[in-house]
């Protein structure tokens, strides 16, 4: 069922989560073209609502809730899937990457980016923050099948070499021109991999036009080692390492550490490092599926809630993951930290991700005003917590997908 401009229907379901914190019995959504117009939080508000010239969709399904929000992913690597077996040295496993990328033509990095996008479509991902350092975004058709609403990364890195610099923020001086479902957003790749003076820059880039910003950080223990001056694998790819600032003190000197910032992975934080990213505002995106992949130690998920920082899930990449499934990471994050209420695990997956993302109030909840991205989960149960287990420990697809009041075949 499509919608138009100003088309209103309600959309219903035995149980309703909006995203952040309410489970209602028999709510729903009232839309008006691709934007929700009221949160319907009753039976009875639904029918108060309806009738008439506002016609009831009830879904079928027993959940409906807002569309996953996956807050990391590399589509651009989707090529790769399966190329390259997980080992002990991560950095061994980065080479294999990269010479395995450079066999994939163009075409074939396009081609794969589409299908893993569509597919996250399917699998109930409504928005997704892709990182992309080859400007694959350029090269979507009109009339491509849809995916996911996309926050475009665009990823920068001059490895160290102040001398690439300056053509590293050359090639993203050009804005992405925004649509409905594509923004921009900027990735300075790591700490290990950019300069202070790409850092600043990116700074400046990213205050001027507001940019939500996605760093890997502290993702290996490896990585910490290096930027502390005492050498490891990571020597064999960046070349010596020496004593350097904390990793948030140089993101802090770059204004690059606030709320519209996105911290990917965060396994390894420091002392006091949760509290600083606690009071910057900024998110922390952890991908369980990556960090089965590579069989890492136990991620501090309560440790990081506790603390009251602000959680996203993500899939990371193909090439790095199983699956590109949000509903399985959710099961991951669940099974490795079983202390943590599905309620809340539910939340970290939508509007955890929309704040990650700088969308909040925009995807991953329903509110007045949202971009009105659904999905209706065939789940069963007698009250909200019951319903939220059945989301966060089952498996398998959504029932439907709705994307800016339109239902996705």
């Amino acid at each position: 069922m499509g919608a138009d401009a100003g088309r209103v229907f309600a959309l219903t379901a035995p149980w309703c989560f909006d995203g952040e914190q309410r489970w209602s019995a028999g709510g729903g959504i009232l839309v008006r073209g691709a934007r929700i117009l009221r949160v319907l939080e009753s039976r009875r508000a639904v029918q108060r609502h309806t009738g008439g010239d506002v016609p009831r969709v009830e879904a079928p399904g027993g959940l409906l809730m807002p569309g996953f929000v996956v807050a990391h992913t590399h589509l651009e690597l989707s090529a790769l899937a399966g190329r390259v077996p997980p080992g002990p040295d991560f950095t061994a496993w980065i080479e294999a990457l990269i010479r395995a990328r450079s066999g994939c033509d163009r075409a074939r990095l396009y081609a794969a980016r589409q299908a893993a996008a569509v597919g996250l479509l399917a699998n109930g991902a409504t928005a997704i923050g892709d990182v992309d350092s080859l400007d694959l975004w350029r090269e979507v058709p009109r009339g491509a099948p849809r995916g996911p609403r996309t926050v475009v990364q665009r990823e920068v890195l001059d490895a160290g070499d102040s001398q690439r610099t300056a053509a590293a923020l050359a090639r993203v001086a050009r804005r992405i021109p925004a649509t409905d479902v594509r923004s921009e957003g900027i990735a300075p790749h790591a700490p290990y991999t950019v300069t202070d003076g790409l850092l600043a820059g990116v700074g400046k880039l990213a205050a001027r036009r507001q940019l939500p910003i996605a760093v890997h950080w502290a993702e290996t223990r490896e990585e910490i080692e290096w930027l502390a001056g005492r050498g490891g694998p990571f020597e064999r790819l960046l070349g010596p390492s020496r004593p350097q600032r904390s990793s948030l003190e140089r993101l802090e000197a770059a204004a690059l550490l606030g709320p519209r910032t996105a911290l990917i992975h965060g396994n390894h934080p420091g002392p006091s490092e949760m509290e600083r990213i606690r009071r910057a505002g900024a998110s922390v995106v952890h991908c369980p599926g990556a960090h089965a992949f590579f069989g890492r130690e136990r991620f501090p998920l309560e440790t990081w809630l506790a603390a009251g920082v602000s959680l996203a899930f993500g899939t990371d990449s193909a090439a790095g993951n199983h699956t590109l499934d949000p509903r399985r990471e959710l099961r991951l994050a669940a099974a490795a930290a079983p202390t943590v209420d599905p309620v809340r695990l539910a939340a970290i997956a939508t509007s955890g991700g929309a704040r990650a993302l700088g969308l909040a109030g925009q995807v991953g909840r329903f509110v007045a005003g949202a971009f009105a991205d659904a999905v209706v989960w065939d789940l069963a149960g007698d009250d909200a917590d019951s319903v939220a287990g059945a989301l966060v420990h089952g498996a398998g697809g959504p029932a439907e997908v709705w994307l800016g009041g339109q239902r996705i075949p």
